[in-house]
């Protein structure tokens, strides 16, 4: 078989590898990368014999030569590592972060579009240097003609073996091409686009059943489904505290004349009379001002029954008396209860300051004492302040 037989029979190479590859392989990407390895080897072997026959009769290696092989290898290196690391990934979950940077479509096109220009670029280098050489067409008009005999008669098959390195550079490019076009097509697809590392919320499906059996059911009854509407209203019934306890009967805190259930506006409501006062005998010793009253109430002697025409006001809830005093006279004139006496005004006794007068919850218990152990017997006694009288 002549040389150009040979070179015939390379171009029918890659549709059989074509074929081969696809009955063992479904994936294009992988089949364009096996078949650029495998070009880019012919041609790397193709080309090194190239540099060895010219190393051989003293002639080189050329650039050329030595730039093919290092294109031829790199291409070889570049395609198994597009190949290897997707397929570790998959199969083995390993290189995780190295595959998903292969993902991401600048990465893509960079290293696919380097192939690409790369392998084109050599491809037409070694063809123009293959078809144009001279002692290609005839070994007589070679540069190196006078190296012999020995070396015009294997010039031929040098040519051939360069002619076929360079087709192989072209088929190489060819699936570069391919594996070009594929990314595109993935890219314009939106199959290199990675999903979110955290997923959406995802309804349950046992929640989406429940509300859908609600909804069949409501327009089953009523024919019409109604949304709730949605409120911020508090809930109706008074809090209830545990140490307030103010609804029970016994409790210090009950107010059987509470506000809430009295008119908002005394002066023109009048409520019913009452014939009864139940607190004429403790309000007897002292002067009391209520703050639920309109006016204070002035008592000096035991009451037994009147009829005022307004609610009874609520007791005061001072125990010893301490807070149910009058202004001091500093801010209201000179109390009537607090002035100096006449006996007292020319004597050494002290003098009660108009403006700092504050009530002492124990006078009326050391009077107490004091009289009774004066006496020998307890004995009513009258005081500045009101007696403890308890609760009321």
């Amino acid at each position: 078989m002549d040389q150009s037989g040979t070179l015939v029979f390379l171009l029918f190479l890659p549709l059989l590898w074509i074929v081969w590859l696809a009955m063992i392989i479904s994936k294009p990407a992988i089949i364009f990368h096996i078949s650029q390895t495998f070009f880019n080897f012919l041609a790397m072997a193709c080309f090194a014999s190239v540099a060895s026959f010219q190393a051989k009769w003293g002639i080189g290696p050329s650039g050329l030569s030595g730039f093919a092989i290092f294109v031829s290898v790199t291409g070889i290196f570049l395609s198994l590592f597009l190949l290897f690391v997707p397929v570790v990934y998959e199969k083995y979950d390993k290189l995780i972060r190295l595959a998903r940077t292969l993902k991401e479509v600048r990465v893509g096109f960079i290293l696919v579009g380097s192939g690409c220009i790369f392998s084109l670029l050599i491809a037409f280098i070694t063809t123009i240097s293959a078809w144009t050489e001279p002692g290609c067409k005839n070994a007589d008009n070679d540069p190196h003609a006078s190296l012999g005999d020995a070396f015009t008669s294997a010039l031929p098959g040098w040519c051939s073996t360069k002619k076929a390195g360079a087709i192989f550079f072209w088929l190489a490019f060819g699936f570069w091409l391919a594996s070009f076009i594929l990314l595109i097509i993935d890219w314009r697809s939106g199959n290199l686009t990675s999903p979110p590392r955290d997923l959406p919320f995802t309804r349950p499906h046992s929640d989406i059943e429940e509300v859908e059996e609600v909804e069949v059911e409501e327009e089953e009854e009523g024919g019409h489904s109604y949304q709730p509407v949605a409120t911020n209203t508090a809930p109706t019934y008074p809090r209830q505290s545990a140490y307030d306890n103010s609804n029970a009967s016994a409790s210090p805190f009950a107010d059987s004349n509470r506000l809430s259930a009295a008119p908002t506006n005394t002066n023109t409501t009048y409520l019913p009379s009452i014939n009864t006062n139940r607190f004429s005998t403790a309000d007897s010793s002292a002067n009391r001002t209520s703050a639920y009253s309109t006016a204070p109430t002035t008592t000096t002697a035991p009451t037994t029954s009147t009829n005022t025409g307004y609610a009874t006001s609520r007791p005061s809830m001072d125990a010893y008396g301490a807070f149910s005093d009058p202004a001091p006279s500093g801010f209201g004139g000179v109390s009537a209860s607090y002035a100096p006496t006449a006996s007292d005004s020319g004597s050494g006794a002290p003098k009660v300051s108009r403006t700092m007068q504050y009530a002492d919850p124990y006078a009326a218990v050391r009077a107490s004492l004091a009289t009774s152990t004066a006496t020998g017997a307890p004995a009513p006694t009258k005081s500045s302040y009101e007696p403890y009288t308890g609760y009321r």
